[in-house]
């Protein structure tokens, strides 16, 4: 089968793939927009596009290679209000060629006219979005988009086009790398044509074109990328079975068709991951009501490609998508976050002295009532991931840590393995080392020793891929918890660590450092890997202060780090300007919540923990500009603010009187005696109601100095949402945060 993109050949091609044999879907050429650039074509653009479709089907209707006709593509040139063209233009062509399908939007916005449900997405398929209609043909569209670049002279050398080869959707370093990746994805298109009953897929694309180098062939027609051997072998597999007839000697519905067998195969015949394959036989679950729709479409264009924040979005974009089409407890767990998220994202407060979410609390619960009968641990697992989620958006750190024992615990006894050990292992190893592991993971179980990556904190060999160099330093901050500062409660069980246990870590994160350099010197990396890369890097650099003063039990050994410090806002720099790219971030604005925590803990850290101004300046102004309101369980309202204080505090000045006099000047350290080295505040927000209606936010913070006699409160005060003057981009106080220390983060 052969795609032909918005363009008509000429009859020569479609002669030549009749001679082939070759299946031609047929695009008609795209209808362009109008000239206020709205998208929306004018009635004569419109008039004229219904002309030019009807001479096409005419001209070419004849053509046996075409089985396929395709009205618009991603909604190019369509209309974005009602009444929808394509209904028309499905009846049009259909009179006039009543023989072939009609697949009236490949990519979106789908209306439900036509003969195909098509999905478009890169680099992998995406089968199950949208869920299966029994009614149409299930397609995916466009999927694959595999670059490998090659040298100038098989390229167009214009410069424009040179500068735009990143655009293509993923690159790979060479042609091993090029058919092991395909290879992959045309694998996993197997496993979801099993899973949601898709009919097929279009591989993006027989050649490279002018600004992109993702073709089976180079631009020039003189290097063919794909090991044909091995396509042909992954393609012949994705031939779907049939049932078979049971004929003797032969089945000759097989037989006919060029297909194998299937047979009638018995239950105790298939392997544990083929039953484990069938009871994941899709049933549409359809929205009771408008407000799910909405809340489910909502969580698919919003919510779901945000919650990654650095890392790949994979898991919340399609996998999470997929079981919320056929598993209830997922359907009910995936609406009440979609109905939080916008809450937050609207500005709403989360505190006990304010009424919640009825919305939200109804499909929580329905989805504990559906996951209490449920058999499949992944499926137990996928559902408290999302009920984590919920209880990072409510800021519920008790929830947190009863969602997160729970998870490591089933791991622990079950084991993981499939798509779960792929997708969900790697987010609870994140969170087995995030900073108030320590609560969660130390009362309870621990990741079993085949889980984690201890056996390869030996390895010396450069880390291959940018994930593999994340799982080991998860692991290094499971390793180093002891040595780092975490809390209040735990001070002086954190003095005087086991030196050799010290020395140990250290050389563990020069190994890692070591390991990781070839990938931060690799041209290769996308925008999203550099991105991911320089968060690992200021998460490293933020673990060898911790592991180096730990235990020294004085501020001032901080100050001997004060480079590493420079080095974290170099990073955090570098990926700000890496995030306001669209090829890292398509999302329109800021992001509002995500899952996964990204600079945030570490911008904190940096301005309560250095001591020279302009970094503590630096560090609080990119938490102004770079991160999402809310991280995880990290509220940058509050952060900023407590960060913002303990500086004036320190520094003996006020930074909305004086910030841009500092910057000018050298400001000297402040001594032991006036450095705070801990920030305990409410966890909760205090709602005051002004004589005039008005509803206004605090919260309670007190201010602790280290003394021989132990730890004592110097200033006692409220945080208020005063918006600071000289960093606009900083939001109100929201939620709860994850501690009731800024030690912790």
């Amino acid at each position: 089968m052969l795609r032909k993109h918005i363009k008509i050949e000429p009859d020569l091609f479609y002669h030549a793939c009749d001679e082939l044999g070759l299946m031609v879907v047929q695009d008609m050429p795209s209808l362009p927009p109008d000239d206020a650039g709205t998208g929306h074509p004018n009635a004569a653009q419109q008039e004229e596009y219904q002309r030019q479709i009807e001479t096409i089907v005419q001209q070419h209707k004849n053509s046996p290679s075409i089985f396929t006709w395709v009205i618009y593509n991603e909604g190019w040139g369509q209309l974005r209000s009602p009444p929808w063209p394509e209904e028309k233009l499905v009846d049009i062509i259909r009179g006039l060629d009543p023989t072939r399908l009609i697949n009236a939007v490949s990519g979106w916005f789908d209306h439900g006219f036509g003969d195909f449900a098509d999905n478009h997405h890169y680099t992998g398929p995406q089968c199950g979005v949208p869920p299966y209609d029994t009614r149409r043909v299930s397609l995916q569209g466009e999927f694959g988009g595999i670059g490998h670049n090659v040298s100038i002279e098989h390229l167009w050398n214009v410069k424009q086009a040179i500068d735009g080869i990143d655009e293509t959707y993923e690159i790979v370093k060479d042609l091993k790398a090029y058919n092991q990746r395909s290879g992959d994805l045309l694998h996993e298109l197997r496993q979801q044509i099993e899973q949601h009953a898709c009919s097929g897929g279009v591989w993006t694309q027989t050649t490279d074109v002018e600004g992109e180098v993702n073709g089976l062939l180079t631009y020039d027609r003189r290097i063919l990328r794909p090991n044909i051997g091995q396509w042909r072998k992954d393609i012949t597999a994705l031939k779907r079975k049939i049932k078979c007839d049971e004929a003797k000697p032969a089945c000759a519905r097989c037989t006919s068709t060029s297909r194998q067998c299937a047979g009638y195969e018995m239950e105790h015949q298939r392997s544990p991951q083929e039953r484990s394959l069938a009871w994941y036989r899709p049933h549409q679950l359809i929205a009771h009501d408008q407000k799910e729709g909405r809340a489910f479409h909502y969580f698919a264009r919003v919510v779901g490609p945000a919650l990654s924040g650095p890392q790949d979005a994979y898991f919340w974009t399609h996998l999470v998508m997929q079981f919320g089409h056929f598993a209830p407890a997922v359907r009910h767990a995936v609406l009440a976050i979609s109905s939080l998220h916008e809450d937050f994202q609207n500005g709403k407060r989360i505190t006990s002295e304010l009424p919640g979410n009825p919305f939200a609390l109804k499909h929580y619960n329905a989805s504990l009532r559906h996951i209490q009968a449920a058999q499949d641990e992944s499926l137990v697992l996928l559902t408290c991931v999302l009920y984590l989620c919920v209880a990072f958006l409510l800021g519920d750190i008790d929830s947190v840590i009863r969602h997160c024992r729970y998870g490591i615990a089933i791991i622990a006894e079950s084991g993981c393995s499939g798509w779960a050990r792929d997708h969900l292992l790697p987010i609870f190893r994140r969170l087995h080392a995030s900073p108030f592991a320590a609560r969660a993971f130390r009362q309870g179980a621990a990741l079993p020793l085949d889980f984690d990556m201890t056996s390869d904190l030996a390895n010396t060999h450069p880390f291959v891929t940018v994930l593999e160099a994340e799982a080991s330093l998860c692991d290094l901050k499971n390793r180093t918890h002891e040595l780092a500062p975490i809390g209040p409660s735990s001070r002086q069980a954190r003095l005087n660590p086991d030196p050799a246990l010290r020395a140990h870590c250290k050389v563990l994160l020069d190994r890692w450092f070591d390991r990781v350099t070839p990938l931060l010197e690799s041209p290769a990396s996308s925008p999203a890997e550099r991105c991911l890369l320089c968060h690992l890097r200021a998460s490293h650099e933020m673990l060898r202060i911790l592991v180096d003063i730990g235990g020294e039990g004085s501020e001032m050994s901080f100050d001997r780090h004060t480079e590493s410090f420079r080095t974290i806002m170099e990073l955090a720099e570098e990926a700000a300007a890496l995030k306001v790219a669209p090829l890292v971030s398509r999302q329109p604005q800021r992001a509002c919540f995500t899952f996964e925590p990204g600079l945030l803990p570490i911008l904190a850290f940096t301005s309560s923990r250095c001591r020279d101004l302009p970094i503590r300046l630096k560090a609080l102004t990119l938490m102004g500009n770079i991160v999402a309101a809310k991280e995880g369980l990290f509220d940058v309202g509050t952060m900023y603010r407590v960060g913002r204080r303990v500086t004036e505090m320190e520094h003996g000045m006020s930074l909305e009187d004086c910030v841009r006099a500092v910057e000018e000047r050298d400001v000297p350290y402040p001594p032991e005696a006036m450095r705070i080295f801990a920030a305990d505040f409410d966890r909760n927000l205090r709602v005051l109601k002004g004589p005039d209606g008005q509803m206004t936010y605090r919260r309670s913070i007190n201010m602790l100095v280290r003394t021989p006699e132990g730890p004592r409160v110097v200033a006692s005060e409220y945080l208020t949402d005063d918006m600071p003057i000289h960093c606009p981009g900083i939001p109100s106080m929201r939620s709860a945060l994850f501690n009731s220390s800024i030690e912790a983060a």
